[in-house]
């Protein structure tokens, strides 16, 4: 990756922050600019999980109205990006999911009740506690690396090509980055408090 591609990466993740606190203050040619800059995106995420382009094109418009109801939530204006292409690759999954489970179960059949939750308390109580640690070393992290790994984190198949496009960087140095990212994610998990619970991982 180099200067310049993470330079123009970080550019556009700055700029379309800008976007979205302007769009957020009721400045619609902002939200347009978004719109116009990441949908081509947002489309390619939705086609890329096997979606039809009717289908495709109603997911992407619901993640933006997704987006104008929740986006006072978003922390970070920096993660407008990742926000929308999660929130549009996680809708594709469950229609393509739901098309695939209509397709295979015969409509007389119903298929075993799933198990029960076998979790105790405890162990989703430190779930909860080890996300939150997760979350707030993310916060801290700089880019490319807090996007990156929001983007790998979202996808069970994380598309590269997406990636490349979206972060400015080049398809063969995502692996490596994300190998280096990934060691800096533990070691600062390590100084948690809620990371483990002074255990050794």
């Amino acid at each position: 990756m180099t200067a310049m591609n993470t330079e123009d990466g970080i550019a556009d993740f700055q700029r379309r922050a800008e976007l979205l606190k302007l769009a957020r203050s009721g400045d619609r040619v902002a939200m347009k600019s978004l719109v116009d800059d990441l949908g081509p995106l947002l489309w390619r995420v939705a086609r890329y999980q096997g979606l039809s382009i009717d289908a495709a094109a109603d997911v992407v418009q619901t993640a933006w109205m997704k987006l104008v109801k929740h986006w006072e939530s978003i922390e970070e204006p920096q993660a407008v990006t990742a926000w929308l292409t999660t929130t549009v690759r996680r809708d594709a999954q469950r229609i393509r999911t739901a098309a695939r489970r209509e397709s295979t179960i015969d409509p007389v059949e119903f298929p075993d009740p799933p198990s029960p939750l076998t979790d105790s308390v405890d162990e989703q109580l430190i779930r909860k506690q080890e996300h939150r640690a997760v979350r707030r070393v993310l916060a801290r992290t700089g880019s490319p690396c807090r996007e990156l790994l929001a983007y790998i984190s979202a996808a069970e198949r994380p598309d590269y090509d997406v990636i490349a496009q979206s972060l400015g960087m080049k398809k063969g140095s995502i692996g490596p980055t994300r190998g280096r990212c990934l060691a800096r994610l533990r070691r600062d998990l390590q100084k948690e408090p809620d990371w483990g619970h002074g255990e050794e991982r």
